[in-house]
């Protein structure tokens, strides 16, 4: 449980997980059935750069859209309203972003295993770090690389690998309301 003072601090929710957890979709549903905004930011990132992600890493590198995703969370995160954030599958590499999301959001971690991700990754052109990793072996190294960071950096995980968007959605906001963070939804 926790304390109130942290409680009101977090007023966004945050969803973390390695690509194809379904961060997004899951994130779009809370979104449409709270009444809240949702930004997801490769989509924000995208946006404001005129670009693709994959762009952004061929023409710039990963250190660079690091920063651009640093940047794209510090405007989401100060919003004044709710808001629900679908993350990048690697913005746990970033300290500084992890500060962020720590001060602000209730961190969801959307397990998934990497052999279900990839069923669910259609253009792996839309992913720079899955192209760059050339194969299976590489993508669940990857996805073991980051695990620890994951679970490090969330407040509530949940398993997607067996559940619908519909069934995970219902399943964070029970797990939100056990934690004390139901007033985020209210």
């Amino acid at each position: 449980m926790t304390d109130s003072a942290t409680t009101k601090q977090k007023r966004h929710i945050a969803l973390i997980g390695f690509m194809g957890a379904g961060k997004s979709c899951v994130a779009d549903e809370l979104a449409t059935r709270y009444g809240r905004s949702c930004v997801d930011l490769d989509d924000y990132i995208e946006e404001q750069a005129g670009k693709s992600i994959a762009e952004i890493f061929q023409q710039n590198g990963e250190s660079h859209f690091r920063q651009l995703e640093l940047d794209a969370l510090s405007d989401a995160l100060n919003r004044s309203d709710s808001t629900i954030i679908a993350c990048g599958g690697g913005i746990v590499t970033n300290p500084k972003s992890l500060a962020l999301l720590h001060a602000h959001a209730v961190v969801i971690y959307l397990a998934v295993q990497p052999e279900q991700a990839l069923t669910r990754i259609d253009d792996w052109s839309t992913r720079p770090l899955l192209m760059q990793a050339g194969g299976t072996d590489a993508i669940y190294a990857l996805a073991q690389s980051r695990l620890a960071l994951y679970e490090a950096a969330a407040d509530i995980s949940i398993n997607t690998d067996k559940r619908d968007i519909s069934e995970v959605a219902d399943y964070a906001v029970l797990r939100l309301k056990e934690a004390g963070y139901a007033d985020i939804l209210a």
